[in-house]
């Protein structure tokens, strides 16, 4: 039976009107509403419900004025009661996100209630929506039970109708990284489902998350899947519920080794080495002198000077270069293959007239960069003395792949070289992609991610120009071409406005008051901002395009971020909250139980029967933690808690040693 917690009211000061209306709330139901739930309004004599997005609740007494409620608690003493009770009110400001029926009319009368998972699905007109993309969990209320899955379109997030998400939020406090990691597993697994051919391209630039998104927690002590079985059946309702949800949408939260391939530039003293924090799993690439050269090179000279430094002058010695060792050139003897060896010629003197109409001072310019380039500033993202280079080959990428560029450790020169250098051969890639047939292309889309997007396209001054252009281009005309960029920033004020307005979704985590004054924000409804202020970590603000309102959302969070120390409190908190304690014969008969199948057999190492017994490591449980409850079965004869998969171990173990070997 629904639950009736209020009920529409119009009055002079307060009218309802087609996208506003208020209710009061019932006594004893202060608790059942809070601003960011969505309620749905049933009429009185018809069957039309209207669904808003609770954004204020305010506070009423029936005081004319702050003088009579003083006066009224003996002249002002906080402890005194006023003769009469207060008739107090709290009243609650809804905007509308839709109806029923679709109309455009104020409700005049009504019950409210909390909106159940399937009409949150009809306000935001998700039910409608033909190719679903799963982007969180609505908590609308305590109760897991009322919890519903949230969905995007996939034609306003991938194209071709609208493309782009960006994410904001307090550094730390707003879970940009782990919000894109799940955003993009959602988009790989719905692009499967529709059978669609997608291709993630992530750029790290800060931390390690991106580099360990195959592992299971922090410290890697579970597989994924382990860790995955474990959350589905551990005690913690919220966290269990927005897995299975996620299972039931058909999102994959696993990366596996097959589709996730990582890359960083190689370190400047060892080639062979990435320059990455995380060395496992990462292959360095460098591009030589050779690279360069190429016809379809990935890299050209220009790319050792940074813009500022390139003019009409230095532009016409390094076209003179690459005459000099083209094929046929003067310089193609086989005498320079390496940038090294192009220094040391350069800055030999050659025979009078041989550079003109070039001076000499220039030239000597152009050396000096290069050198510059070679053995400092870019050392390791070109070669120095290598005759062959080790391209990251992007062109490669394939359907349902998540490639990871590490580029935190290298300066920022470089790595705005990397960014254009990739971002610019993705679009090429997919240039000549959308010239074929839809159904014989090898992609049908690639999204970039990139954290810290502020630096590499700021919003006024700073940042490199020839970047910032490629990015606002990029934001403009990608998703004819397929290419979606997901960026994130603290501050979405900090990032230029062209880029900001093409994103038709945004996600927005806890932000300081004064940064939500700024015109940026200017969707964001004003009773909304002080709840943005004070979100707690993991829960989001979602605008969409086609939503009517925005929504807030949770999300599961990612496997590889789970602390050993957060992951034992789960397992704690299932022994302890479960508490499905045997009467103490029945206990004693279990051990007995185990007593017996362990009879005539030699002290066993409790792996070896984690490793033999598949069902206990389908549980979820580590050899680790099932090492600790075996020694205190054997030992001490009792559970080491009162958890159901240690009931469900006992089990198995029993049933393991009473088979006939």
């Amino acid at each position: 039976m629904a639950h009736y917690f209020g009920r529409i009211c119009g009055i002079e000061r307060m009218p309802c009107t087609v996208n506003e209306f208020n209710f009061w709330i019932a006594r004893g139901s202060h608790d059942k509403v809070e601003v960011g739930y969505i309620v749905t309004a049933e009429g009185d004599e018809n069957d039309e419900k209207v669904f808003g997005l609770v954004t204020g609740i305010k506070f009423y007494t029936d005081a004319g004025s702050v003088l009579v409620d003083f006066l009224s608690h003996d002249f002002g003493d906080p402890r005194s009661h006023p003769p009469t009770d207060r008739q107090e009110i709290l009243i609650a400001t809804v905007s509308v996100i839709g109806s029923s029926k679709h109309g455009a009319r104020p409700m005049t009368s009504g019950k409210v209630r909390l909106s159940t998972p399937k009409e949150i699905g009809q306000a935001y007109g998700m039910d409608r929506i033909d190719k679903k993309v799963f982007c969180g969990v609505v908590a609308n209320g305590p109760d897991p039970d009322n919890w519903a899955p949230a969905f995007v379109d996939e034609k306003f997030l991938l194209g071709p109708e609208g493309a782009h998400l960006n994410i904001s939020g307090a550094s730390g406090l707003a879970t940009k990284t782990s919000a894109a990691v799940f955003l993009l597993s959602s988009v790989l697994s719905a692009a499967r489902k529709h059978r669609r051919k997608y291709a993630v391209v992530a750029f790290n630039v800060k931390g390690g998350d991106l580099l360990r998104l195959q592992n299971g927690g922090e410290d890697n002590k579970y597989t994924q899947s382990e860790l995955l079985e474990l959350l589905k059946n551990c005690s913690n309702d919220e966290t269990r519920k927005m897995v299975e949800l996620a299972n039931e949408c058909g999102i994959d939260l696993t990366f596996g080794k097959d589709h996730l391939k990582m890359f960083a530039p190689a370190k400047a003293n060892d080639i062979k080495q990435p320059n990455s924090l995380v060395k496992e799993g990462i292959k360095p690439f460098y591009w030589s002198l050779q690279d360069v050269l190429q016809v379809d090179a990935p890299v050209r000279l220009i790319d050792l000077f940074a813009s500022e430094d390139l003019d009409d002058k230095a532009w016409g010695v390094l076209a003179r270069i690459e005459e000099l060792l083209e094929e046929n050139g003067p310089w193609a003897d086989g005498s320079i293959v390496t940038f090294q060896q192009l220094i040391h010629r350069l800055a030999t003197k050659q025979s009078k007239g041989f550079w003109d109409p070039h001076h000499q001072a220039t030239v000597s310019k152009v050396t000096r960069h290069i050198r510059i380039s070679c053995e400092g500033i870019l050392r390791g993202l070109f070669a120095y003395d290598e005759e062959m280079g080790k391209d990251i080959k992007i062109e490669n990428i394939g359907a349902n792949e998540l490639w990871i560029v590490d580029i935190e450790a290298i300066n920022d020169r470089a790595k705005r070289l990397v960014f254009q250098n990739i971002t610019s051969r993705l679009a090429d890639l997919m240039e000549k992609e959308s010239i074929r047939p839809v159904e014989d292309r090898r992609l049908h889309g690639i999204v970039v991610f990139v954290d810290e997007l502020n630096k590499f396209a700021p919003s006024r001054g700073g940042g490199n120009t020839k970047m910032k252009s490629q990015i606002i281009e990029l934001a403009a005309r990608g998703r004819s071409l397929g290419i979606i960029l997901f960026g994130a920033e603290q501050f979405a004020s900090k990032i230029d406005r062209e880029i900001l307005g093409n994103a038709s979704s945004h996600l927005l985590g806890r932000t300081e008051i004064v940064e939500l004054t700024d015109k940026a924000y200017g969707w964001l409804p004003k009773d909304l901002r002080f709840i943005v202020g004070n979100l707690e970590k993991g829960r989001l603000l979602l605008r969409h395009a086609t939503y009517g309102q925005p929504i807030f959302i949770k999300f599961p969070q990612p496997l590889h971020t789970f602390s050993t120390s957060s992951i034992d409190n789960l397992l704690n908190a299932d022994l302890k909250a479960r508490q499905q304690t045997l009467p103490t014969d029945e206990k004693e008969l279990v051990f007995a139980y185990l007593k017996d199948a362990l009879k005539g057999t030699r002290k066993v190492d409790p792996r070896k029967i984690y490793n033999d017994i598949k069902d206990i490591r389908k549980l979820g449980i580590s050899a680790e933690h099932f090492g600790n409850w075996y020694r205190c079965w054997v030992t001490k004869m009792k559970f080491y808690g009162t958890g159901s998969n240690e009931r469900k171990a006992i089990n198995f173990v029993i049933a393991h040693f009473n088979k006939p070997h």
